[in-house]
């Protein structure tokens, strides 16, 4: 058996070292009348009032608070019962007093009451720092959060709006892309200039070089385009009689023409997923069955011409009514192999076609020119286009063979109505 004697004064003075002892006076009795431990106890040298009674009792510690502990009068707390042996108020010099207490058992034959008493208006004092502690927490929060609301859109409807022109960049739908506005936040505003000064690239860009073609490019994922002879189908047109139309009108004049001319073409090869290579002057050259291979390049190009054939009569029909020279234009297209790819030096590369099919289309682009014909629109194809167009070339008007200039051996040739 081992005892360790622990004296009154010690466990009275280790009461006053537990925090919140400012506020409330901690206290330990064995059984419900003695007391083990007390403030009061701490600096007395002997406690013993009776040999048979070596504890004070609750009466003679000097505490008239304590000596109220189990005033018949008390109330209890009932919220407390749950945890607290006991709990309740307890009236003395006309304050009120609130007791807390818990029963140790263990310890002897008779159990340890430990507890603590404290002023009511301490209490509700200490309520009321506490709620209004909880209050000011509660409006920072509010306030945080307003704050960190603000600072997401703050940062959200830039970075949305840069993720949306992203996008359009992506897809290039440079229409959609709206240049962003200035930001408070400088990493953003850096990024957002950043990406102005790219629209403002990529729309010059766009102006050069043929949406859809870039477009399919794009597709494959690569930047390394290896030359490559594929079938393809090629059409060529011409503005006839373009140097005496020309003769009639101003500089700004024949620009304001060619560019409504050729955004009218464009317009149709677009429609019909063709490329438009280049303008040659009053040329354009068209390609169909590259990048994306197309088993129908033969078929699309006719449905080509046919629509330049209706546009190009539809607006000239608006330019006679407007007091306008009408524009002939001729039409050559032919089908064939020819090698598809990067043409050019490194930093001037031009994706394009080469060949003798591209050749032959310009050929049969000049036989067009020489047709002694008051028609909007002379188109000719090969046999090779009329044939690989199947269904679609079925209306066309067989000419016979021609000899093209510049080539050995006649080519069957039709009219395209």
């Amino acid at each position: 058996m081992l005892a360790a004697p622990v004296q009154v004064g010690h466990l009275s003075r280790a009461l006053q070292t537990i925090p919140g002892s400012a506020i409330g006076r901690f206290f330990i009795l064995r059984g419900r009348d003695e007391v083990l431990a007390h403030p009061h106890l701490a600096a007395r040298r002997s406690h013993a009032t009776d040999e048979r009674q070596p504890l004070p009792r609750l009466d003679q510690v000097d505490d008239p608070i304590l000596a109220r502990i189990w005033d018949e009068k008390r109330a209890p707390i009932e919220t407390l019962r749950a945890r607290l042996t006991d709990s309740h108020l307890v009236e003395a010099g006309g304050r009120t007093y609130v007791f807390l207490t818990r029963e140790l058992r263990g310890y002897g034959p008779t159990p340890w009451i430990i507890g603590t008493y404290v002023d009511q208006e301490d209490v509700e004092r200490e309520l009321l720092r506490l709620m209004r502690a909880l209050m000011a927490g509660a409006g920072v929060l509010v306030v945080a959060l307003i704050a960190a609301f603000g600072f997401a859109r703050l940062l959200g409807r830039p970075i949305l709006a840069l993720a949306r022109t992203a996008e359009a960049v992506r897809n290039l739908d440079l229409a959609s892309a709206v240049p962003l506005k200035r930001s408070v936040v400088r990493e953003l505003d850096d990024a957002g200039r950043a990406v102005n000064q790219m629209l403002v690239g990529l729309h010059w860009f766009e102006t050069y070089v043929p949406r859809r073609l870039v477009s399919n490019l794009i597709g494959r994922q690569t930047t390394a385009i290896a030359s490559a002879e594929r079938r393809m189908t090629v059409l060529f047109t011409d503005i006839r009689g373009f140097t005496s139309l020309s003769e009639q009108l101003s500089t700004a004049e024949v620009a304001a023409l060619l560019n409504e001319h050729f955004s009218l073409l464009d317009r149709i090869v677009n429609l019909e997923d063709g490329i438009v290579d280049k303008y040659i002057g009053d040329s354009v050259m068209a390609f169909w069955g590259a990048p994306a291979i197309e088993p129908d390049h033969a078929a699309r190009a006719i449905r080509a011409a046919r629509a330049m054939i209706e546009s190009i009569a539809s607006d000239n029909r608006r330019r006679s009514a407007d007091g306008l020279p009408i524009i002939r234009v001729a039409i050559g297209i032919h089908t064939g192999p020819a090698i598809v790819g990067n043409v050019g030096p490194a930093g001037r590369v031009n994706y394009t076609i080469v060949g003798d099919t591209v050749n032959t289309a310009t050929r049969i682009l000049g036989e067009a020119k020489t047709l002694d014909d008051l028609a909007d629109v002379v188109v000719l194809a090969s046999g090779e286009t009329v044939r690989a167009a199947g269904q679609e070339a079925r209306n066309c008007q067989a000419l016979g063979t021609r000899q093209l200039r510049g080539r050995i051996g006649a080519i069957e040739l039709f009219r395209v109505i």
